[in-house]
This record gives structure tokens, sequence and C-alpha cells, in this order.
């Protein structure tokens, strides 16, 4: 237990500030004009709380304020619809949003500083990319020894066709195609996806 926390401190010190995602559930329903509804259940932790956990700083009232702090930083994005404070700086978290990309340009989940997924048009290229994010390796890796892990299930379900992609796990469901990543572990490919939106 002690080399755990003592790892955790170690890198937390470098990713703070951030959020953590693990055992979730994330669905991106993209059609091939690029309008989208993005949704995540899961986990987020929240690194830096993490870390004056470990240091042995947060207790109590303090505690209780470092999580209404958090709380208040992730419902500035009106699309988390409901976040529950678990224990070791953990939240239980539900989040939806929906957008036009073509018309917004850029998305990222859970912020630009923590990204687990980027959404995006390029005029340019005029093409529409999906690419999933994670944290930096060495961190990661540490951040897993000391018990948070990186896992869950990505999906996109869409009517476009994709210009690339790298899912190993392709059905048809109904009229869309579903694109499945299952993610355990940081050492695995990000998941990608692009196509050229049908821009009427």
């Amino acid at each position: 237990m002690l080399k755990r926390f003592a790892t955790l401190l170690l890198v937390i010190a470098a990713v703070s500030s951030c959020y953590f995602p693990s055992d979730f559930t994330a669905d991106l329903q993209i059609d091939r004009q690029g309008r989208y509804r993005f949704t995540y259940i899961g986990k987020l932790t929240d690194v830096s709380m993490a870390r004056q956990l470990a240091l042995g700083r947060l207790q109590g009232l303090g505690l209780q304020k470092r999580v209404e702090i958090a709380e208040r930083d992730m419902r500035r994005d009106s699309a988390f619809k409901k976040i529950q404070y678990e224990e070791k700086a953990r939240f239980d978290i539900s989040y939806q949003r929906e957008g036009y990309i073509v018309g917004e340009r850029s998305f990222d989940f859970v912020r630009l500083n923590s990204r687990f997924l980027t959404l995006k048009y390029n005029k340019n290229t005029g093409e529409i990319t999906m690419i999933g994010g994670k944290p930096n390796e060495n961190h990661a890796k540490q951040l897993e020894e000391a018990g948070l892990k990186f896992n869950g299930v990505l999906r996109v379900w869409t009517n476009a066709q994709p210009t690339k992609h790298n899912s190993k796990n392709v059905r048809p469901q109904g009229q869309l195609i579903v694109y499945t990543w299952d993610i355990e572990n940081v050492r695995q490919k990000v998941p990608l996806f692009k196509f050229v939106p049908e821009i009427q």
C-alpha cells in the first residue's frame, strides 16, 4: 500500500489537474453529415485530488470542499448529467453532448489538457476525425500500478463510409455500422475513425 502511494505521488505531480477515465462505456453516434451525440458513462478520477489524498492533506471538511471544487469544475460543462463522488478522488459520471462538428470544428472530452476523445473537422482536408486519447504511457502505467486502470469500451455508431479506421470489431446494427474498441490498457493503439462528411 505504501509503495502504491509513493508511486502515485511521483507520477501525479506531473499530470495534476487532469481527469483519468476508467470503467467506462462511451458511445459516439455520428451521421454522414457530421451531426453527433456523444455519451460517456463511467468513472473519472481527479488526479490532483488523488495527489492530495495520497499526501494525507485531505480529510473531513477539507475533502468535502475539494470534492465540491471538482464538481463545480465539471459542471461548467452542462453536458455532465450526473456527477457522484465515490471515494479516492473517483467520481461516477454520466455525460451526454450533441452537436454538429462541421460547425463546431472541434470537441474534446474531458478537457483539452486531459483528452479521452477528440472529434474534429478539418476544413482544409474536408475530413472528420475521431481519435482517442490516453495519458502519457509512462505516467499511465504508473497510475495503473497505483490502482487506477485505463479500461472500458468505445463505440462509434454511424452511416458514414470511413476513409480510415482501426477497429477490429465491426458489425451492422440496423441501418448503422458499429465500430467497437475494447480498451484494456494504455499500450493499445488509440481508437481512430475518419470520414468525409456529406455537407448540405
